[in-house]
């Protein structure tokens, strides 16, 4: 099983984790030890131990560790020490420089890692989600229409159709007022329809009534791209036409029912961003802190873990989302090693042995789509599918 996380980011931790605690000296106490700088493997492992977490409900995080028979898990205490669990989320860094600040480095590494890995099919969904946060931050928002209710606001382009529905092809974390020439719900879309590099390529872009508009509408169709959305009832120069009507098949009371056609098109559509988020709750990494980049740090491991057990069912994969986090930590734990190999090398001295490690990696699982190209003699055939 390979890990969803790109070396290159797992590197980026240890070096600004270490960088961290370099900075801040940690004052040993009587029952923890100084800080040992971590390594690609200790990180491994680390990220390897979350997932368990959210497969399995405990009511405190030290049950994890427990020595009960009731309630022990022995792979936590094999693969590293409760105090170094704690010391390596105390001191968890990713970047030495503020401003979307400590996540810049991961954010470039999976932005550029979900484009490259996989290419949607031909209908995709731009919408909304809330990520929980209970702590202080200036970008919190409230939204009653969503689960969470409070936290930050994260804008995402999904796949909305096939076995690889829900896959984040681009996501965009909305850090305050959006300030430019378009208005911030045109800017949202054009942003994420060019990070995910779909503009031009006859994709279907299904959207909700914050983001439809005639403007956004026509700037679309100008860069061959066609678009389906609700608009509120207040909405001007918005045309109405007929529609053609569908029978959908029997309810479970055995009831036929009739749809406009451009309803039931609009309602599959619009399933990739609420699929992706669903399929993230069911299992969350996330845990209680009051640092807001850690909290994000590990929603977007989930929402990477959801877009790898997405590509595992593009290619044929049937395994549920429980049994492939399971593969997961598996893989991450066989890559971090022992407990204790991480500390017999300083990190300088384990290039070599990294390398080896590749093979669990996202890169050597590449999947090349064929996107439809749009020219004077049409579209090509589009779709995610493997190389």
């Amino acid at each position: 099983m390979y890990s969803p996380v790109p070396e290159e980011l797992f590197q980026t931790i240890v070096d600004e984790t270490n960088r961290y605690v370099r900075q801040n000296p940690r004052t040993p106490s009587s029952h923890m030890k100084g800080w040992e700088g971590t390594t690609v493997q200790e990180v491994c492992s680390y990220v390897g131990l979350r997932f368990p977490m959210g497969l399995q409900s405990k009511r405190d995080q030290r049950e994890w560790w427990s020595t009960d028979p009731l309630m022990s898990s022995s792979v936590f205490a094999k693969t590293m020490t409760r105090d170094r669990y704690d010391a390596l989320t105390s001191a968890l860094h990713f970047a030495a420089e503020d401003r979307l600040w400590k996540l810049r480095p991961v954010l470039d590494v999976l932005e550029s890692t979900y484009r490259s890995v996989f290419v949607p099919n031909k209908n995709v969904t731009v919408d909304e989600s809330l990520w929980a946060f209970k702590g202080c931050h200036h970008a919190i928002q409230y939204n009653p229409s969503k689960r969470a209710r409070r936290g930050l606001k994260v804008y995402k382009l999904c796949s909305s159709d096939g076995p690889e529905a829900g896959y984040t092809a681009a996501f965009k974390i909305y850090m305050g007022q959006d300030r430019g020439v378009f208005p911030s719900s045109k800017k949202a879309i054009t942003d994420l329809l060019e990070k995910a590099d779909l503009l031009d390529k006859g994709y279907q872009l299904h959207t909700d009534n914050w983001y439809t508009s005639p403007t956004l509408f026509h700037y679309l169709q100008a860069r061959k791209t066609s678009a389906v959305g609700t608009v509120r009832l207040n909405g001007v120069a918005c045309p109405r036409t007929c529609s053609k009507v569908v029978t959908l098949p029997p309810n479970r009371r055995g009831v036929e029912r009739s749809k406009p056609e451009v309803v039931v098109d609009y309602n599959n559509g619009m399933k990739g961003v609420d699929l992706s988020d669903q399929l993230a709750q069911s299992y969350p990494s996330t845990k209680k802190t009051v640092k807001w980049y850690k909290k994000i740090f590990f929603y977007l491991l989930d929402m990477t873990t959801t877009n790898a057990l997405a590509i595992h069912r593009a290619l044929g994969g049937k395994l549920t989302q429980y049994e492939f986090r399971k593969e997961l930590v598996r893989g991450l734990l066989q890559q971090g090693g022992p407990r204790g190999s991480f500390r017999r090398n300083p990190p300088q001295a384990r290039h070599e042995e990294e390398v080896t490690q590749q093979a669990h990696l996202p890169v050597d699982t590449r999947i090349v789509g064929g996107v439809g190209v749009c020219s004077a003699g049409g579209t090509t055939g589009a779709g995610g599918r493997p190389g």
